[in-house]
């Protein structure tokens, strides 16, 4: 049986706080051709972003015909990485270059290098994100569905490669559009049977696809629909979502913005933190506006009732990374749900909920009190095991703060 105590102190995380070098807005440079600029795909992304309450500021460099062999040499790319303090910068490789055509994957990894440092010394912080691109078909036959995908592990074998060799993750556009090309070869998501540029179906995918993997967030309940039907563009946004934010690994994502990272788990009020950060130069925690120390673990005591804001500010070399989480201690009784920020959505659902968080465990019950499902960092959950009926939701995040809710299953 599910037990739940009626009278606990609960750490409840009001806000998470996204301080990064360059602030809330990020600044975003995407570079590559005529596939990136197609239906306007980065302006798409940012739309979405906006909406969904993650500040971009968008510039887009992307000249028909080039690939990393003409960015190398061209003044205006290294002009746009002196004009600003970027915090993403997104590389396309070139058509032919993708697949390793025109050139050897190796040159290719030369030219992006020196892109990359370049981006680097103006950027010190910046994120850089390669573009997977997706080749285009000839027709549908057995042996065109063959050979498209041969293309399409080769344009993979690129992204890995340039992604392996210099630390950074590929967005991967071009699984979307072969999953959804794949069960419908029938849907056409280029302009035409042999033109390699994406059509309005198949930039949407692109757009949905950096969303989740730059801001690893779902992409779906977007109204931003650049000319494709709700219906199609939910459908869109569930796959993109599932492929990226489901399989973040294999694209080399890291699901988070910050390097900064701690746990603070709650118990009376008794306020233990602990700094999880990966290769940190030092750590400094302030609890409200008061130094708190260095130590990788601090211990806070006395905490009165009402709300703290805990920071830590993280080193890195040149770069530094603040999280705040605002803590409020409470003694409460449980309601149908915990006001908190964890969210989930749509209920009642039919086959998937998404959360909003992440390093979130997902458990959901019978109304009996039996664990039917258990989930541990995943932002979407299958609900197919489960019949039509009401459930109870129960989302842990890493903090030990709970949120109980009903869920109904249509």
């Amino acid at each position: 049986m599910l037990k739940i105590k009626r009278n606990i102190f609960v750490l409840i995380l009001l806000s998470l706080k996204v301080c990064t070098v360059s602030g809330q807005v990020k600044k975003i440079l995407f570079i590559g051709n005529s596939i990136t600029y197609f239906n306007n795909m980065p302006q798409v992304f940012r739309d979405i972003a906006n909406e969904k309450g993650d500040s971009v500021d968008l510039t887009m460099y992307a000249p028909g015909s080039t690939g990393f062999q003409h960015h190398v040499i061209d003044n205006n790319v290294y002009s746009l990485l002196r004009n600003k303090v970027w915090d993403v910068v997104v590389l396309q490789p070139g058509s032919n270059e993708s697949p390793a055509y025109s050139q050897p994957r190796d040159l290719t990894l030369l030219q992006g290098r020196k892109m990359i440092d370049s981006v680097l010394h103006y950027s010190p912080c910046a994120r850089v994100m390669f573009y997977e691109i997706s080749y285009g078909v000839v027709g549908t036959s057995p042996q065109n569905i063959v050979t498209y995908n041969n293309v399409m592990d080769q344009i993979r074998l690129t992204s890995e490669y340039l992604s392996d060799s210099t630390g950074f993750s590929f967005a991967p556009g071009g699984e979307c559009l072969r999953h959804v090309w794949n069960k419908n070869p029938a849907l056409l998501l280029w302009g035409s049977a042999g033109d390699i540029h994406p059509n309005v179906r198949g930039s949407y995918l692109v757009s949905c696809a950096f969303y989740a993997s730059i801001f690893h967030k779902p992409s779906f309940g977007s109204t931003v629909l650049n000319g494709n039907s709700l219906q199609d563009a939910q459908y869109y946004q569930h796959v993109s979502d599932s492929i990226v934010l489901n399989h973040s690994a294999l694209w080399r994502i890291d699901t988070s913005w910050h390097r900064a990272k701690f746990n603070a788990v709650l118990n009376g009020q008794t306020l233990d933190v602990t700094n999880t950060s990966i290769a940190a130069d030092s750590i400094r925690w302030f609890l409200n506006t008061d130094f708190s120390g260095t130590n990788n673990q601090i211990q806070i005591s006395n905490l009165p009732e009402g709300s703290h804001e805990l920071t830590q500010v993280a080193y890195f070399g040149t770069c530094s990374d603040t999280l705040s989480k605002v803590i409020q201690v409470t003694a409460l009784g449980l309601t149908d749900e915990y006001r908190i920020t964890i969210q989930w959505y749509p209920n009642p659902a039919q086959k998937t909920i998404f959360i909003n968080q992440e390093n979130v465990t997902v458990r959901i019950y019978s109304m009996t009190g039996d664990l039917l499902i258990e989930e541990e960092n995943k932002q979407i959950v299958s609900l197919e095991v489960l019949s039509k009926g009401i459930y109870i939701l129960e989302l842990e995040s890493a903090g030990s703060v709970k949120l109980l809710n009903r869920l109904i299953k249509e």
